[in-house]
């Protein structure tokens, strides 16, 4: 099999390595994406993934998990762990110390990444837990390994890794991997300056994070509108529920890739998504989709509105699907939209 571009040095790695563990029990996370692994014949793997959008691709895998849930069958029959580094070493650190928690002696580690993720500082940073050692690399991807040994227990407890903060009096408690977690971004703060006391009825947080945009509404708005939250990303569910509970404030939260899991409509779409794709390269493509599929799920009169870097453009596309557009704040860096009436 021949691997030409960038995008396939990390599945050409994969494929050098498979025949290692495609056979054997094996437990399989990390920043799976489903175009190295789909088609392969996984004959006693379990895959566990916290992105609900590569989840809906691999849910043809049988024994696709969503989330970090622990089962002590699966722990225990498994003997190797094959892990694909994410660019946030916060995230990767979070996930593996769940991971080597719950490990029997002696499993199979094998890690696979990119360079630019950092997936090289795996055998500094996992040292007090496994020796690794680089096995195979390819131009700016790299494969370690090595055998789990428990010298003293390791603890997981999900309450040590949350990161929190304060917005406007509210408590923010994130979690590694969220876009987030460090604290509330110019461009959603930019997007909260926009609220007033007006918004009603029903509001959906495309792509929720934390929920900070759908707490600091709440507060603002208070028992004039109910909330949904969604987002693709684990942790961001799990954050979002813990942030409503100890702020003491109700929204239904759940997973969702965009509008997958939808069934209803709105009478206020809010988001601050993503532009980066595979968190890498800048994109419009997931804020186009947004704009595309909003109409659908929209009530009459109902709005959108979104914030997204100043020197993207969506004039072409808001038109083609909106009637009335406007900017609401903008600076150098970002610009927050209002768009309704859709063109049907």
């Amino acid at each position: 099999m021949k691997f030409k571009n960038k995008e396939n040095r990390e599945k050409k790695i994969f494929f050098r390595q498979i025949n290692n563990f495609i056979n054997e029990k094996t437990i399989l996370s990390g920043n799976i994406e489903p175009s190295i692994i789909n088609g392969l014949n996984f004959k006693q793997v379990n895959i566990f993934t916290t992105k609900f959008n590569f989840f809906i691709k691999l849910n043809l895998i049988e024994k696709t998990q969503f989330g970090l849930i622990y089962n002590k069958k699966i722990f225990l029959k498994s003997n190797f762990f094959v892990y694909l580094w994410p660019k946030n070493k916060k995230e990767a650190l979070f996930q593996l110390h769940f991971f080597f928690a719950n490990f029997k002696n002696n499993t199979k580690i094998f890690i696979f990444g990119k360079n630019s993720f950092g997936v090289k500082s795996c055998v500094h940073l996992l040292k007090k837990w496994i020796i690794l050692k680089k096995i195979d690399s390819v131009k700016s991807c790299s494969c370690f390994s090595g055998y789990m040994t428990k010298i003293t227990d390791i603890q997981f407890s999900l309450k040590d890794f949350f990161k929190t903060y304060y917005v406007n009096n509210l408590k923010i408690k994130s979690l590694p991997g969220i876009f987030d977690y460090s604290g509330i971004d110019d461009g959603t703060s930019l997007l909260a300056s926009t609220f007033s006391k007006n918004i009603k009825g029903k509001v959906l947080d495309l792509g929720c994070g934390s929920g900070v945009l759908s707490l600091i509404l709440s507060k603002i708005c208070k028992d004039k509108i109910s909330l949904t939250l969604i987002d693709s990303e684990y942790y961001a569910i799990i954050s979002s529920m813990e942030n409503f509970k100890i702020n003491k404030m109700t929204a239904k939260i759940f997973e969702s890739d965009l509008f997958s899991n939808i069934k209803e409509k709105f009478d206020f779409i809010i988001s601050n998504p993503p532009i980066h794709e595979n968190n890498e390269k800048i994109t419009v493509n997931i804020i186009n989709k947004i704009i595309k599929m909003s109409s659908n799920y929209l009530n009459k009169n109902g709005e959108l509105r979104f914030v997204s870097l100043s020197c993207l453009s969506y004039k072409k596309i808001l038109n083609k699907h909106f009637r009335y557009i406007k900017i609401l704040k903008n600076n150098k860096k970002y610009t927050v939209y209002k768009v309704m009436k859709p063109i049907f």
